[in-house]
């Protein structure tokens, strides 16, 4: 039982750096298809 918050504890702090990459990479996609409208 004690092993199981462990890995919670570093699954978060794995996931959690991931989630302002994919924010970064889907901004970056945003402005690459407005710059293609425009």
């Amino acid at each position: 039982m004690t092993g199981q918050p462990k890995n919670f504890s570093t699954n978060l702090e794995s996931l959690f750096p991931l989630k302002p990459r994919i924010f970064e990479l889907r901004e970056k996609a945003l402005s690459l298809v407005q710059e293609e409208t425009y």
